[in-house]
């Protein structure tokens, strides 16, 4: 198989192939966007949602609000009905009021699907430091429960994403990113873990077929799944496999190393 060689799991790697599929995609997933970025673009009004400030003449702002509205959507399961809403998760984590939103060192990662000389946002994920809150969802993860059910600790250790949403096309721009969200996790001294709860059997099907560790409970008659992943716990096989890369991908993009000690290691080139 293309992927079994380990070389593939690697932080280089792994990077190295996310940007390639988004190259493959048309898209462009820049740099997350930190809590003061967001913060000086948008107004948390009184009923929770989010509009442009009316200080700020950035484009940025109204195309933000725009989509993280039109990436709303409902997903009935079980005869339960749930909505996931960015624009929810943006006026949480990004209201500048707020010091605890600001203490989550949230950030919101966009991709950008390019066409031609136009661009829009084809998906959003609002993520932060993971925290015991009601408000994350996260208040039932004491350290005995997690302790019980084989779930590891996690803390400020931990990145947690809130929401993730995409339009459908391209393919996979939601799963590509969690996977940047998952590098940043393989590139810090801090962190640890990837970690989400999937609140809708579409959010599930995606942590699982990414290999991440799942927890299944239920919340208010809902189906819940806390989802988990350590740094360097994800393969590139499982990866690849959920983007639907062509089967030459890696024969592209990496090459194996050119001497006898380093010809079973594989090297990025894309």
């Amino acid at each position: 198989m293309p992927w079994d060689n380990d070389a593939y799991n690697s932080t280089r790697s792994i990077t190295a192939l996310v940007k390639a599929a988004c190259a493959s995609k048309n898209l462009l997933i820049p740099s997350p966007l930190s809590f003061h970025d967001v913060a000086r673009l948008i107004e948390v009004d009184e009923d929770e949602s989010v509009s442009p400030r009316e200080d700020q003449d950035d484009p940025l702002a109204q195309e933000l609000c725009d989509a993280a509205e039109a990436l709303e959507y409902t997903e009935r399961s079980g005869g339960v009905e749930t909505t996931v809403s960015v624009t929810d998760s943006m006026a949480a984590l990004f209201d500048r009021s707020s010091a605890e939103a600001k203490a989550l060192k949230p950030r919101l990662f966009i991709a950008w699907r390019m066409q031609g000389e136009s661009q829009s946002i084809a998906a959003m994920l609002c993520a932060c430091l993971y925290s015991r809150d009601e408000t994350l969802g996260t208040d039932r993860f004491t350290h005995t429960y997690c302790a019980q059910h084989g779930i590891p600790r996690l803390g400020d250790n931990s990145l947690f994403i809130d929401v993730v949403s995409s339009r459908g096309q391209p393919h996979a721009a939601g799963a590509l990113l969690v996977l940047t969200a998952y590098n940043m996790v393989m590139r810090s001294r801090a962190l640890d873990y990837l970690c989400t709860i999937a609140v809708t059997p579409k959010m599930k099907r995606l942590c699982e077929q990414l290999g991440m560790d799942t927890f299944d409970y239920r919340e208010e008659g809902a189906a819940r799944t806390l989802a988990w992943s350590k740094k360097g716990d994800l393969s590139a096989s499982d990866i690849a496999g959920r983007l639907r890369l062509h089967r030459e991908f890696s024969e592209l993009c990496w090459r194996a190393g050119a001497t006898q000690r380093t010809q079973d290691k594989r090297y990025p080139r894309c």
